[in-house]
């Protein structure tokens, strides 16, 4: 299914529920090797199966990918707030990151708000390990969790 279209053949009742049926089988099978994309595509058919008629002649490819990178930059998001960077800078590097490796580690680094962060935490890190967090937290938790969601 590529669109929801309200052609007469799209209205049949029966079919829509065997299309239905089959797609859900396939993001089950599909979420046995993705969870976290599998998941996201489920919500969004449940979504179109609510509300059917907000989707009507939009192309489902472009539906998933502006929620997949919604997703994306929802957790990016997270990380820039916690850290105290520049959101556009944290996208580039996510965008760009290969073979666990960051483009540009140092200009992370120095771009984020220390001194912010320093004031506006309870019990602060000292610099160094700030950085090295940082950068740890960067590989561990934000790449972990929006990785899947490039796939």
């Amino acid at each position: 299914m590529d669109t929801i279209n309200q052609d007469d053949e799209d209205t049949d009742d029966v079919q829509f529920s065997v299309d239905v049926a089959q797609i859900k089988q396939i993001i089950l099978e599909y979420s046995n090797s993705n969870p976290k994309l599998g998941k996201l595509i489920a919500d969004i058919l449940d979504d179109i199966l609510k509300q059917k008629e907000k989707y009507v002649c939009q192309d489902i490819s472009v539906i998933i990918n502006v929620a997949r990178y919604g997703a994306i930059d929802s957790e990016i998001q997270r990380f820039v707030d916690k850290w105290y960077l520049d959101f556009d800078e944290v996208k580039y590097e996510a965008y760009n990151y290969h073979d666990g490796k960051l483009q540009n580690e140092t200009k992370l680094k120095e771009n984020a708000d220390y001194a912010k962060y320093k004031e506006e935490t309870e019990a602060p890190l000292a610099k160094f390990l700030f950085y090295t967090e940082l950068i740890e937290a960067f590989h561990k938790d934000l790449m972990e969790e929006i990785a899947p969601l490039f796939a």
